[in-house]
Order: structure tokens, then sequence, then C-alpha cells
């Protein structure tokens, strides 16, 4: 998420966002189902999100966000 979502929902946060990718990542593994991290190709240098990627909700990747994340999983194999 960028900047801007962080200012008006506090509850929701990059910490929180990646715990969950590691959660979600770690039942992936056990269950032995692949699992992409798509939010790398989405963060900017300061590991937040690119405000150019997203909505201005600051959370919805926008059309560019999304050409950037089927780049990604068209170029990650499984």
């Amino acid at each position: 998420q960028t900047k801007e979502y962080l200012s008006w929902i506090p509850r929701r946060n990059n910490l929180i966002i990646n715990k969950y990718n590691y959660y979600l990542a770690s039942v992936c593994e056990k269950k032995n189902v692949p699992f992409l991290n798509v939010a790398e190709v989405l963060k900017d240098s300061e590991g937040l999100g690119d405000k150019n990627l997203y909505f201005d909700d600051g959370y919805h990747p926008n059309v560019t966000g999304m050409k950037k994340i089927l780049e990604y999983v068209n170029t990650h194999s499984l």
C-alpha cells in the first residue's frame, strides 16, 4: 500500500500485509500450492506501494500495476 493509504486506514499497514503474505506463502508451501509474491514488483525503494501503480485508494493496483503483476507472473516459473 502507498503512504496515502497508510494515513486513512491505520489498522492495515505494510507490516500486517507482509505478515499475511508470509502466512499465505507458508500455507501454500505446506499444501504444495504454488505461490508467487507479486507484492515485490509493486513496492518502491522504501518498501511501500509505488503510488504510480495504484488507484487513488492506495491499496488496489491500477492498470499499470496489473500489467506489472501479469509480467511478473509470466516471467517467474512455478
